[in-house]
């Protein structure tokens, strides 16, 4: 009669301390149960996946040995660190019995540049910002505000800057309110 020994990957999905610090009173609970963590080969498969619990924790039954990836699906948009992990399964569990963990870092804003192309920036964290385009050898045209306030959620600007087809880039930056630093 043969055994078999059945290990788990398991962890927690948390935000990190910048959306904690972030989060206003009239913002929803986090709740992770829309978040799934799978178990990947190496190549990319799914083998299994699993929905995390309201309070982010997560386990997966991993059945064979080798070299894995676990890797967090949640929201289109969101942004994790890290987005995978490579796991190894043994006789001492997965990665030694060690917590796998996710943190949520940021949300996204996005929006089009009218005649130009499409724009998209990542790992944002809730706040107040002041959306700026230029470009060294064209006029850009602004038609509406361009304060953003970002909550819990992504958020899509409606068409703001207009300029006719070449190539623009833009950047974010800390509220103005508080310093001219750049975010990333």
């Amino acid at each position: 009669m043969r055994t078999y020994s059945i290990h788990g990957c398991g962890g927690f999905v948390e935000a990190s301390s910048s959306l904690v610090k972030s989060r206003k009173a009239a913002d929803t609970k986090f709740d992770y149960s829309h978040i799934t963590v799978e178990h990947r080969t190496v190549d990319g498969l799914v083998k299994d996946r699993t929905q995390c619990a309201p309070n982010g924790y997560y386990f997966i039954p991993v059945y064979d040995k080798g070299s894995f990836v676990i890797a967090i699906n949640g929201s289109e948009g969101w942004s994790w660190d890290p987005e995978k992990v490579p796991v190894v399964v043994d006789d001492t569990g997965c990665n030694q019995n060690e917590d796998i963990n996710f943190r949520f870092t940021g949300f996204t804003i996005s929006g089009r540049v009218v005649g130009a192309v499409d724009y998209l920036l990542k790992n944002i964290i809730p706040g107040k910002y002041k959306l700026r385009a230029s470009h060294p050898d064209l006029k850009v045209e602004v038609r509406g505000s361009t304060e953003v306030e970002l909550g819990f959620e992504n958020s899509v600007i409606d068409d703001i800057f207009f300029i006719p087809g070449y190539e623009l880039r833009g950047k974010i930056k800390k509220p103005y309110w508080e310093d001219d630093s750049i975010l990333g």
